[in-house]
């Protein structure tokens, strides 16, 4: 294993980075909605931003991982770091660097590496936004420049974080020098971001030199003009909303809108803006969002595409198919026992292939749904979950003798209908893929022990299990390790367990060795756990 080593500015990077003071805070949206849109694009379990500490690499946030840091010198991280451009290590087994390094070797078995250097606005690389897979896998230039892109986002939020500081620290000094100049030259022209001086009446007094690389405009012809005359008419009123609240006494606030730029297209702004209690100036500072949020349209698009896939899949395909199985049947009840024995051979086959082709599009409904159905959530016991589905499946343990042990287990905010789905997937699996002659066992509970704040519930069976080395491979659609004479299945239950859970901002993996039996890892995060534990 080749340990990573340091770059040659690392005094000064370190610095940059703890001037950040964004190390071991709480986890925010804004960064955690880029590793969703990072993971979903590009279809790897685990995305994360990445922040490479004196000794540590500290995730500011994550997606498919529990962990919250790791060692820098078993890093891949450390190592992208030293370069200007993507990091990528397509299949580790095979490099020499990495082949034996605890990452790949251990969980969580990191396959595939790339990793896009974050670096601020000096030039200093703090980190990375990097996608991990545990098969071995290549990017192309289309894909490269998606991550670039991502990243950029990583890297804006990054200068809106230190901007919000900025604001506060400037107005302080600004008060204690009683410099104007020092607000305008050294406060604003200074950053990349887009910064202003206004008034409660809507009138900007001052702007900085990025107007006119983002928007086109410069000072001469913005001072003075109403700030709300180059706002959206749709969000002019939200907009004045939160003016009046800074002039009520408001502190700080947070808000979007969209501004016409001088060509007269409009751009999307995300604002951080405080008041100066002395003098009742409002200073604001804006990222522009437009390219993030075109990613979110896209997305909300490709969701819209699924609910129109299943209104075909509901009534183009299923209509037919029912004709089938219906004058299927009606064929052989009519001619009964005139049928010879290779067509009565020929009938069941046409009748077990439409059963299974409706089972399949059912599923793929289900999937669909998951995937383009957005519903509130709700407090979910699953405690109660767990015991309803056991119902439903009383007459599948009883054939089986099977034995279900049901430990404590945490409620959460959830779409009840989706949990129930979660674990009638889980068990009924765990049912499915039973040993001969070895009546199944079956335990759902609340791990124990656990230093991670997430709450990680556990399904376990001791059926046949799989080699792990499919564990990620078992999640993917219409993907089974065994043929359909051996057990049935469309391939599409656990694919659906995986989207349930990527939905409600969890993850879900699995353990397992042949003959062995299986566990299931259910990571629900912190905010979505109501009680920990119901005993």
């Amino acid at each position: 294993m080749l340990k990573p080593t340091f770059p040659s500015n690392e005094k000064e990077r370190l610095e940059a980075l703890w001037a950040l003071e964004v190390l071991d805070t709480e986890p925010e949206e804004r960064f955690d909605r880029i590793t969703r849109i990072a993971q979903r694009v590009f279809g790897v379990p685990i995305t994360l931003v990445s922040l490479v500490d004196g000794d540590r690499q500290w995730f500011k946030s994550r997606q498919g991982l529990a962990a919250t840091q790791t060692p820098r010198d078993i890093s891949f991280c450390g190592h992208a770091i030293l370069e200007d451009r993507p990091f990528v290590v397509e299949d580790t087994s095979t490099d020499p660097r990495f082949a034996d390094n605890p990452l790949v070797t251990d969980d969580p078995s990191i396959g595939f590496y790339a990793g896009r250097p974050l670096a601020d606005a000096k030039g200093h690389r703090l980190g990375t936004l990097c996608l991990i897979d545990r098969q071995p896998r290549q990017l192309d230039e289309n894909e490269l420049a998606i991550l670039d892109d991502l990243a950029k986002m990583v890297e804006s939020e990054l200068q809106l974080m230190n901007t919000r500081r900025l604001l506060l620290k400037v107005e302080a000094e600004t008060l204690a020098r009683k410099e104007a100049e020092f607000e305008r030259d050294h406060f604003f022209n200074q950053s990349p971001m887009l910064f202003c001086i206004g008034d409660f009446e809507g009138q900007i007094r001052h702007v900085n030199r990025h107007w006119r690389k983002s928007l086109g405009y410069d000072d001469d012809s913005l001072t003075d003009q109403s700030f709300l005359e180059l706002v959206h008419p749709a969000d002019r009123r939200r907009t004045e909303a939160e003016i009046q609240g800074l002039s009520r006494g408001g502190e700080a606030s947070t808000f979007e809108n969209r501004m016409r730029a001088k060509d007269g297209s409009y751009r999307t702004l995300e604002w951080a803006a405080v008041v100066s209690p002395r003098t009742g100036r409002i200073f604001g500072a804006a990222h522009d969002v437009t390219h993030q949020r075109e990613l979110e349209k896209a997305l909300r698009l490709s969701n819209k595409e699924l609910e129109q896939f299943a209104s075909v899949a509901s009534h183009d395909l299923q209509e037919p198919l029912r004709k089938v199985q219906t004058f299927g049947g009606r064929l052989r009840s009519v001619l009964g026992d005139q049928l010879d024995e290779t067509a009565q051979d020929y009938m069941d086959r046409m009748l077990g292939a439409t059963t299974r082709m409706q089972t399949l599009i059912d599923e793929l409904l289900q999937y669909s749904r998951v995937i383009s159905k957005k519903r509130s959530f709700e407090p979910v016991d699953l405690a109660r979950v767990v015991a309803e589905v056991c119902e439903d499946l009383e007459i599948s343990i009883q054939e089986a003798e099977a034995t279900i042990e049901i430990g404590p287990l945490p409620v959460v905010e959830a779409d009840a209908t989706q949990m129930r789905q979660l674990f009638q997937n889980l068990i009924g699996n765990a049912l499915k893929f039973r040993r001969e002659d070895v009546r199944p066992r079956i335990r759902v509970g609340l791990r124990e022990g656990s230093d991670s704040p997430s709450a990680l519930v556990t399904v376990e069976d001791n059926g046949i299990g799989f080699d792990q080395k499919y564990a990620d491979r078992i999640f993917g659609v219409f993907q089974r390790l065994h043929g359909r004479t051996e057990f049935d299945g469309s391939g599409i239950g656990l694919a659906l367990c995986r989207r349930i859970m990527d939905g409600h901002d969890g993850h879900v993996h699995a353990k397992a060795s042949v003959g062995d039996g299986s566990i299931f890892y259910l990571e629900f995060s912190p905010a979505m756990i109501v009680e920990a534990e119901l005993v």
